[in-house]
């Protein structure tokens, strides 16, 4: 009877699981659809083609949707579940928290105009990072990102609700001249679609009188927007609780980041006095070079893990590679990571990140990788598969930059 009993309660256990699994397939064909875009490249993903509606009317689907999805995973019991079900159970909390938390805690799209931004020109960038020549299926897909443009533009019009000074003037700032930036990105991406000019030209057009309309409005109305950009104390408490599945109170965060900047600061000390008398580093002379160096240091880096048992690469993981920025994409950098760690429908393809040429201009971070590219690949030895597989497991959450540039507290 025990031994029946203990069946009936595995069986309820592997069917909650199955239901667990049914509910995260759901959510995330769901969530690639209406997932608002970013500028990061860690969380992007592969979403079905169309156009995108921040109308009232749908942000309160969205919620409707929303709320079914958390009515079912209340509804699931995770008691007695293996530890790792127990653990994707949390991390699916913790993604439809995510939505609550970007549609009502923290609803950038009725207060950041810098969330528009990335709902406008961020799609096309994340469109243009897949290498070319784009075949017509993925020219009409640019197309349609450069069309759907004016009409989330208006949209935002609509739901902005006296954004936050520092929030507007950042999305000022950052719409400086996107007429002349559109026209060289259409220009440039002609030898490159199959898309006609005049209908590329009539779209980007439209695209640049809604960018500039959009900035022309901030700058009117900024002088009577609020300073304030903090949600306070409660809505980080919810985020960290409940999004980033962390135990820790704001304060001790805070004394943590403290303790965690007061050792970088000793460290980088330690570093400069170790190698004051080291030659600085020379930046790779050219592109080509550039990329060659970077290519065989990531080669000697695979030989490197193997041949002292650290870890085995196998063949089939593609490479993390460097190739020159095409012109196109140059045009809207700073709308998005220029990167492309492909999808899960392109899984024999390396990872690109498309590089400027090597200057004196460069921020740091490329200035670094100019002129030693093996810390970016032992950082990330293969991104391409690494987040393949994180995607392949798409209850994943991370706690992401965007969150704090929201004003979350300051």
């Amino acid at each position: 009877m025990l031994f029946l009993s203990s069946l009936a309660l595995s069986a309820s256990g592997q069917t909650q699981a199955d239901s667990l699994d049914k509910l995260a397939d759901d959510f995330w064909v769901w969530r690639a659809k209406y997932a608002p875009f970013t500028g990061d490249d860690v969380n992007r993903i592969e979403r079905p083609g169309g156009t995108r509606d921040w109308s009232r009317a749908q942000i309160d689907n969205q919620r409707k949707d929303l709320a079914e999805f958390e009515a079912r995973w209340k509804k699931l019991d995770a008691t007695g579940w293996p530890i790792p079900k127990q653990v994707d159970y949390r991390l699916i909390g913790s993604a439809l928290s995510r939505v609550r938390w970007e549609l009502d805690i923290n609803p950038r799209w009725k207060r950041d105009p810098n969330f528009y931004v990335a709902q406008t020109l961020t799609p096309v960038v994340e469109a243009l990072t897949v290498p070319g020549p784009y075949n017509a299926a993925r020219s009409r897909e640019i197309l349609t990102r450069i069309e759907n443009i004016p009409a989330i533009l208006q949209q935002a019009e609509e739901n902005l609700a006296n954004p936050p000074v520092p929030f507007a003037t950042v999305a000022i700032q950052a719409l400086e001249n996107i007429r002349p930036r559109l026209y060289q990105m259409a220009t440039a991406l002609l030898r490159s679609t199959t898309l006609n000019r005049q209908e590329l030209s009539n779209a980007t057009h439209r695209a640049a009188d809604a960018l500039e309309k959009f900035r022309q409005l901030l700058q009117e109305e900024l002088p009577s927007f609020p300073k304030e950009t903090a949600l306070g104390r409660d809505a980080y408490v919810f985020f960290l609780k409940n999004v980033a599945l962390m135990p820790y109170s704001p304060e001790e965060l805070l004394a943590m980041g403290q303790q965690e900047w007061n050792r970088a600061v000793a460290f980088e000390a330690f570093e400069k006095e170790r190698n004051r008398n080291v030659p600085p580093l020379k930046l790779a002379s050219n592109t080509d070079s550039w990329i060659k160096g970077a290519a065989a240091k990531e080669s000697f880096i695979r030989q490197f893990l193997e041949t002292h048992g650290i870890l085995t690469v196998p063949d089939w993981v593609q490479h993390y590679t460097l190739r020159p920025m095409p012109e196109y994409l140059h045009a809207l950098e700073g709308f998005g990571e220029t990167d492309d760690f492909t999808s899960s429908s392109r899984l024999k393809e390396n990872c690109i990140r498309y590089v400027d040429p090597p200057s004196g201009n460069l921020g740091y971070f490329w200035r670094a990788t100019g002129q030693d590219p093996r810390p970016m690949e032992t950082r990330r030895p293969d991104s391409s598969i690494l987040l393949r597989l994180r995607r392949k497991r798409r209850n994943r959450l991370l706690c992401r930059r965007d969150d704090v540039a929201g004003g979350v507290v300051r």
